[in-house]
Order: structure tokens, then C-alpha cells, then sequence
């Protein structure tokens, strides 16, 4: 590479506490081969930006604080410039944020939250499952496990050869409830079973307190509705196991168990473990009581919400303000 003249453009500065338009000298070079040209960019210019360094990082702090249209508006810059902006360093944060061993992820507003399971410090947001920067991110640098909700599950099913995917059990008890108390108003068509056991039946074991067969007075002793109750509770003994090893084979003994007319009473139970048998007892961490969400708040895309966590893992004075988690993916 020779010298190949310097071009001056015009950039983007923050100086005495204002933006400012200024000009920067942009060296060029050229291959005495091939004849390409390159150009040396200051260490001081933002990569891919026509601005400072310092006008960048004034940018996106104010972005996070008030917003990419605000913070546009109040820098008389294209909006869209700033959206790349923030987006540019989220993917240089994410090459330098070492994702956690095991990471958890909870979709909110349709977004992906990722946690560490092990301290429940949210980590970093993508803007959804199909976030072209999730699955490399989670696949680096070792093989991961990663602990999905029930809404994240499914989009994440055909990722299971990436990592280890664990569903933990009360994400399956929440996920199958609904499925036992459609099953339960199956048990009209295929026993004698009145409707009204049958809708009965449906509300109980479709609740999050759903009770054992022995203490219901809803079915008959010896009457098919007895019997599914008893299933029923056969199916959350497996899911509370204490063991992976444990809980696996039980599971495999309710499977079987639901053979003749209880595999059509119980089908969409067993259609679901069929298709997320990958990630049920698939690890001990499936084992382990999920922790409920972070409590902050915080508005804004995604894009910006990891920028903010970023800042407050850099900065562990600062604590999350407000009860709840309020999330907004995109921006007017």
C-alpha cells in the first residue's frame, strides 16, 4: 500500500458541551497490485460513523436516557443514524459480554430477556427468538446451557443441537395444565362421563393449585373421571421429582400407563412431551425453582435496554429504580 492523498469530510464533534460540526482529515491508500484503495481512519472517528469518538459516546448516552427521537431531535441528527449507531455498539458489546454458563431466557413484549440463571442478573435483550445475533452469542464460547420460558421453547426447539436446552419442571407444569384441562373435557367423548364432572374436572387441574384425586369429590370411586384424576396426579409426582434420572423414568411410566383409551383422552398431553421431549429432565438445572424476573425498569428497544444493562454492570453503584419491568421494542 502507497500514499494516496487525504481527503478532508466533514464530521460530527462534541466540544463545550454541545454538538458541533467539524472536519477531520481522512488518509487514503492505494495497492500497487491490484490498484484498491483503503483509507486509515482516525482512532479518534467513530468506525463507520462520520463523528467523533466523543460525539458517539455522547449519543448513545443520551439515547439511552431519553430515547433514539429525542435524542435525534435534540442533536439535529437523522434518527436512523443514531438507530445504526446504537446497534453498532451493541454488537461491539456483545463480542466483549462473556454470556453465562447457564443463561435463561424470558420473552417479555416480545423480546428475549437473557439472564445468568445463577445470580439472576439480566445480562443483555434481543429484540426476539429469531434475532439473527441471538443464537451466536449463546453458542460462544463453550457449549451453553440455556434455560427457555415457555413462550421461548418452542421458537428454540430447533436450536437444540446448539446447546443444551432445559426446560425447568415448572415451566412444564405451567405449559401442561392448560393441555390436562383440554384433555379432561375429552373425557365426555371417550367414557361415559358426564359433561359437568368433565368441566369440573377441566377447572381444577387445569389451576395453578391443582390438588391430588384423593381429596376431589368431583368423580366417583371406579369411574373413568377417578381414574384420569389419578393419572393426573401420577403426572405432577413425575414433574416434582428430585431428580433428573428420576423424574425421566417416571415420566416414561405415565407415557405408558396412557395406553388404549387414555392415550386418546390424554393426547394432547403426550403430543407436547413428544415434542419437547429435548428439554424436559434434559439437565439438573431443570430441577432447580425458577427465580421470577428481575425487577426493573426500564423502557426503550431492545438495542437500548442492553446498552442500560451494560452501563450498570460497569457501574455497580447504580441500582435499578422502579417495581416493575416495563419493556417497549421500537420507537416512534
Amino acid at each position: 500500500m502507497v500514499g494516496n492523498g487525504t481527503r478532508v469530510q466533514r464530521i460530527t464533534d462534541w466540544h463545550a458541551g454541545r454538538f458541533v460540526a467539524s472536519v477531520a482529515e481522512v488518509r487514503r491508500f492505494r495497492c500497487r497490485d491490484c490498484g484498491g484503495t483503503t483509507s486509515l481512519v482516525s482512532p479518534d472517528l467513530e468506525p463507520g460513523f462520520r463523528m467523533s469518538r466523543a460525539a458517539a459516546d455522547k449519543l448513545v448516552d443520551s439515547a439511552v436516557g431519553t430515547g433514539m427521537t429525542r435524542c435525534a431531535q435534540d442533536a439535529s441528527i437523522d434518527a436512523a443514524t443514531v438507530s445504526r449507531l446504537v446497534s453498532s455498539r451493541v454488537v461491539d458489546m456483545l463480542r466483549h459480554v462473556e454470556r453465562p454458563r447457564i443463561s435463561r431466557l424470558d420473552v417479555v413484549d416480545g423480546g428475549v430477556l437473557v439472564s445468568d440463571a445463577n445470580t439472576d442478573q439480566t445480562i443483555v435483550a434481543f429484540s426476539g427468538c429469531d434475532d439473527a445475533r441471538l443464537v451466536p452469542w449463546l453458542a460462544r464460547p463453550y457449549p451453553s446451557v440455556v434455560v427457555p420460558d415457555a413462550a421461548a421453547a418452542p421458537r428454540l426447539l430447533k436450536l437444540a443441537g446448539a446447546f443444551v436446552l432445559a426446560m425447568p419442571s415448572k415451566t412444564v407444569m405451567d405449559s401442561v395444565r392448560p393441555l390436562l384441562a383440554r384433555a379432561a373435557t375429552r373425557l365426555e367423548t371417550f367414557t361415559e362421563t358426564k359433561r359437568e364432572t368433565a368441566s369440573e374436572i377441566a377447572t381444577i387441574v387445569g389451576s395453578s393449585n391443582a390438588v391430588h384425586a384423593s381429596s376431589v369429590d368431583v368423580a366417583s370411586a371406579g369411574t373413568p373421571a377417578r381414574h384420569f384424576m389419578r393419572l393426573c396426579s401420577g403426572l405432577f409426582d413425575a414433574l416434582a421429582s428430585s431428580d433428573v434420572a428420576t423424574g425421566r423414568r417416571a415420566l416414561g411410566v405415565w407415557i405408558d400407563q396412557c395406553s388404549g383409551t387414555w392415550a386418546s383422552v390424554f393426547s394432547p398431553v403426550i403430543r407436547f412431551f413428544d415434542a419437547f421431549q429435548a428439554l424436559v429432565f434434559s439437565h439438573p438445572v431443570c430441577i432447580i425453582q425458577p427465580r421470577p424476573l428481575p425487577r426493573l425498569e426500564m423502557t426503550g428497544p431492545s438495542n437500548l435496554l442492553s446498552l442500560r444493562l451494560d452501563q450498570q454492570r460497569r457501574r455497580p453503584s447504580l441500582t435499578p429504580a422502579g417495581p416493575r419491568l416495563s419493556m417497549e421494542f421500537g420507537w416512534r
